[in-house]
């Protein structure tokens, strides 16, 4: 399958109106007006109003099927919004893509929860859903501004001389192990780590071997006992710690 290049849904702008794009994302929300279908479309750069006007009649009836979280491909010119309609909670609220050709590329089955809305949802259930779960929109922020942040700190480290040294997390148990993780597979095979005490020896290594580079850094991942028990339970695997 051949895709063509896609125009981020959220930079889709007014001073693009008359301009052909193709959007490639999931389905939000729709609404069916007895005539006019919108819908929302989503992707990681935001969210654009999608019309499906009856004249166009192939994507009209393309846009009558589609259920949320369907991943579809959209083809069409971009308008203005009819005045009093315009979004102002949405960056591209002033203006709209009017579908005239429409490609459905999965079909959504029901999700166990709504993605489209920040409401609870029970803890494991969106860990065995984990997919769905980073979809929605409080998540996929938390991902943006993780990323921000240790870019941010790499800037810094980089600009002051360090070099990033990445090191194994989990090792053959040495007198340099912290704790003892024993991920169990039911009724199969059981895998016995110990977790390093922040890669010291690896990094002194390392140090060795770059010629004494004094200055290393290392973003490490921090570990919560009762995280890892939900994930391996989730997953149907056996946790301890020793």
């Amino acid at each position: 399958m051949s895709l063509t290049p896609r125009t981020p849904a959220g930079a889709i702008r007014p001073d693009q109106v008359g301009r052909e794009v193709d959007l490639y994302g999931w389905v939000h929300r729709r609404r069916d007006l007895g005539g006019l279908i919108f819908i929302d479309l989503r992707d990681r750069s935001g969210i654009i109003q999608v019309k499906f006007d009856p004249v166009n009649a192939q994507a009209h009836a393309t846009g009558g099927e589609l259920r949320p979280e369907s991943v579809i491909h959209v083809h069409g010119p971009v308008q203005r919004r009819p005045p009093g309609t315009e979004n102002k909670e949405l960056a591209t609220g002033a203006v709209e893509v009017d579908a005239r050709t429409v490609t459905v590329l999965n079909r959504a089955q029901p999700p166990p929860f709504a993605v489209n809305e920040d409401n609870p949802v029970e803890e494991q259930l969106r860990l065995k859903y984990r997919y769905l779960d980073l979809r929605r929109g409080r998540m996929a922020r938390n991902l943006q501004l993780r990323h921000r942040i240790a870019k941010a700190i790499r800037d810094f480290l980089d600009a002051e001389g360090f070099l990033e040294i990445e090191t194994p997390v989990l090792i053959r148990s040495t007198p340099f192990s912290v704790r003892r993780f024993a991920l169990v597979e039911v009724d199969r095979l059981e895998v016995r780590l110990r977790r390093t005490r922040g890669g010291i020896a690896y990094r002194e290594l390392v140090v060795v071997d770059q010629g004494g580079a004094s200055r290393a850094s290392i973003l490490a991942d921090d570990f919560s006992d009762s995280r890892i028990a939900a994930f391996a339970k989730a997953a149907g695997l056996r946790f301890k710690l020793t």
